[in-house]
């Protein structure tokens, strides 16, 4: 059986490659789109902002197990427009990367813990 984070993680991951790539199609100086806050990814999720932390863990160690750009980096804080503090500040620099991979590439890697 999935953990919660694991089913979040199925349910997030089609969200996140798609606004990388929106992002990757339309990024300018002024203006960067395919970014979500917090707020916004976790009532898509149904659960409460602090919720998503165990989720996008998962997700980020996925990506730095695989040698992925850093995918949760275009969830971002509304005030800011950049990741929150729980995001590694190392990565910071790979974020464009996120923006010109090619994730129609990758299969879903929590599609384990869709539900039945």
């Amino acid at each position: 059986m999935a953990t919660l984070a694991e089913s979040q993680a199925q349910q997030a991951w089609p969200l996140l490659t798609s606004l990388a790539a929106e992002g990757e199609r339309s990024v300018t100086y002024l203006y960067w789109p395919g970014r979500i806050t917090y707020t916004e990814l976790a009532e898509k999720l149904g659960t409460h902002e602090r919720g998503l932390v165990p989720m996008l863990d998962l997700i980020m160690s996925h990506c730095r197990s695989s040698g992925l750009p850093p995918l949760t980096g275009v969830v971002t804080l509304k005030e800011t427009g950049v990741p929150g503090d729980g995001f590694p500040l190392e990565l910071m620099p790979r974020i464009p990367d996120v923006y010109t991979f090619d994730w129609t590439t990758l299969e879903n890697p929590f599609e384990f813990a869709r539900p039945q």
